[in-house]
């Protein structure tokens, strides 16, 4: 006589392993957003580099335009946050004379209070709360 898996045995096994799968999953959505993050600061990152190297001292001439190629970054960056490549997620303001500029992402995930990344033309690359003004031209 064989003796097999009664169907109490099975279902129990099938609920454990939803129960476990769950748990995983639901560990794996934060780490979906932290790495969202990392994509947004390393994109900056880039963004601030090829700043330096493109308009060096300044004047920031064009940074903000879309046909800058700055924007090819801010898009990326915006789009590795999961935000829109303009509003609110992408904010990028340099005064009239161009001397000054700031640039400013959502994240995905608040991180540390903060809801947004930002750089400026003073060196600054740090989070903040709210988006930046519209002419703000520095990190709050």
């Amino acid at each position: 006589m064989s003796r097999g898996f009664t169907l109490i045995e099975l279902l129990v096994v099938i609920a454990i392993i939803g129960m476990l799968s769950s748990v995983v999953l639901g560990s794996l959505n934060s780490s979906r957003g932290k790495a969202a993050n990392a994509a947004v600061k390393s994109n900056m990152s880039n963004m601030r580099s090829q700043i330096n190297l493109q308009f060096e001292d300044g004047p920031f001439t064009s940074i903000c335009s879309n046909s800058s190629p700055i924007f090819k970054f801010r898009t990326a960056a915006a789009q590795a946050g999961g935000g829109a490549a303009g509003g609110n997620a992408n904010i990028c303001n340099n005064n009239a004379p161009q001397t000054q500029y700031a640039i400013s992402i959502e994240l995905k995930v608040p991180e540390n209070g903060n809801n947004y990344w930002c750089l400026d033309y003073l060196g600054a690359f740090k989070g903040h709360v709210n988006a930046i003004a519209g002419g703000a031209s520095v990190c709050p």
